[in-house]
């Protein structure tokens, strides 16, 4: 356990020991953090096992995605049921668990709570492939939705006291280059194991419809990660600013970056609604409006995943670190606001009139999405103290979980029940990622302006 000494607090701050340390919670703007601590290597193998956990945990998050028709008609199911399945369940528990996971990740060993989690997507992955009923999906959802969504908030803690602050964005894209080929596997693998396992003689479990058998090797994949999540050891906390671990300080100070954070979460929040929707809507209209079968698109959306994602990811790593180094008020945040504006359009990608426009849209909408989701934790790890850090990102990723995951496939629900038939799936889609996107670059104008000075400082073992 850490605890934070007399001594090292007052080097944290600049003090000599026995004096009084600022008052950072005080009313008013946070005032600006003294020079940072001694230098210290990067982790890069902590760092690349991290990433590693988040292709797996993205994977098996999206690993229905490209499956969800063959689900649907097999078990009968609605598209509102469906919204349920692949939304509702797992965006919805997030949400409620957020600030408890955030308090754990903030004052918990994190190494154990990444194990924790990745026996849980594991389980909830086996249980998907062999459920037979409506509830029985849907808590199994629940188990893999809480626990990969969990998963970025630790992992992004741990990153953050594995390098400097200057050089996080670009460690950071490395675990978003881990996010986003999860994500291009669930769909490129997934597609793929989807076609392999409709030939007869190929699979894994005899009788097994070949989504199934798709969902157990996703399965397998998250048991065999879990081994190298067993030999990660918890590193020291840096940065920290309150002299206790008591939670209720730590709310209280959040509660105070009010005037940053809500605008913040605002623009992560409805800009991430038109992700969500290509995430979980991409293979239905796919299929709906132009026949396509997994196998068919389930490759090329993989590429388009991947290369989009990768590309914005390095993008934001580069763009993020530049704008910590400006002396302005929240310049850290200027590639999100940038690349927020100049996607906007993309969030029409449903209604292009061919297969090949419908992916390049997709791929410029990606690339937009992944530098706000490199910039905005960023962000996020450098304006706010350690103490602090895990309840922000557990709060940032479970709103992001609940409006990508939850709400995106909720408001598309809503909008085809308004249409009165599901035949306007790809419409409905284009106006709901046009209008989010103007709505989240008005909340990254806001956070920009009331963003608070870094802090730096280090804290004793």
């Amino acid at each position: 356990m850490e605890r934070i000494t007399a001594v090292s607090h007052a080097a944290t701050y600049g003090e000599s020991p026995g004096s009084e340390a600022p008052d950072h919670h005080s009313g008013g703007p946070v005032p600006a953090a003294p020079a940072a601590g001694p230098d210290r290597p990067t982790q890069w193998g902590t760092v690349l096992i991290l990433a590693l956990a988040l292709l797996v945990a993205g994977s098996l998050g999206l690993a229905m995605t490209p499956l969800q028709e063959s689900l649907r008609i097999e078990l009968g199911f609605t598209d509102m049921q469906m919204t349920i399945v692949m939304g509702v369940a797992k965006g919805l528990p997030m949400a409620l668990l957020s600030i408890p996971v955030g308090l754990a990740v903030d004052h918990a060993n994190r190494s154990r709570l990444i194990l924790l989690f990745g026996l849980c997507w594991t389980v909830g992955t086996f249980w998907t492939a062999f459920a037979t009923g409506f509830t029985s999906i849907v808590l199994a959802r629940v188990l893999v939705g809480v626990s990969t969504g969990s998963l970025l908030g630790a992992v992004l803690s741990l990153i953050a006291d594995l390098c400097m602050p200057e050089k996080r964005g670009r460690v950071i894209l490395i675990a978003g280059v881990g996010a986003w080929l999860g994500a291009a596997f669930a769909f490129g693998f997934g597609g793929a194991l989807f076609g392999y396992f409709s030939h007869p003689g190929t699979a894994l479990i005899p009788g097994l419809a070949p989504w199934r058998q798709t969902l157990v090797a996703f399965g397998l994949a998250g048991a065999v990660m879990l081994i190298p999540l067993a030999f990660i050891r918890e590193p020291q906390r840096h940065e920290r600013e309150l002299r206790s671990n008591s939670i209720l300080p730590a709310l209280r100070a959040i509660w105070k970056r009010r005037a940053f954070l809500l605008p913040l979460f605002l623009g992560s929040m409805t800009g991430g609604i038109a992700e969500g929707a290509a995430a979980l809507w991409s293979a239905a209209v796919l299929t709906r409006k132009f026949g396509l079968q997994p196998d068919d698109f389930g490759p090329w959306m993989g590429a388009v995943i991947f290369f989009g994602g990768v590309g914005g990811s390095i993008i934001g790593g580069f763009v993020a670190d530049w704008g910590s180094k400006l002396q302005r008020r929240g310049g850290v945040l200027i590639g999100a606001l940038v690349a927020t504006a100049l996607t906007i359009p993309a969030g029409a990608f449903t209604v292009m009139p061919s297969v090949a426009l419908y992916a390049w849209t997709l791929f410029a909408l990606l690339i937009g999405g992944a530098v706000v989701s490199i910039v905005g934790p960023t962000a996020v790890t450098v304006l706010i103290p350690n103490e602090e850090r895990g309840t922000v990102l557990a709060i940032s990723g479970a709103i992001g979980t609940l409006t990508a995951i939850g709400a995106a496939p909720a408001v598309v629900g809503f909008g085809i029940w308004l249409y009165g038939d599901e035949g306007h799936l790809a419409e409905t889609i284009a106006i709901v990622g046009v209008g989010t996107g103007l709505i989240s670059l008005v909340g990254f104008v806001f956070a920009m302006i009331a963003a608070p000075e870094r802090v730096t400082g280090t804290a004793s073992a």
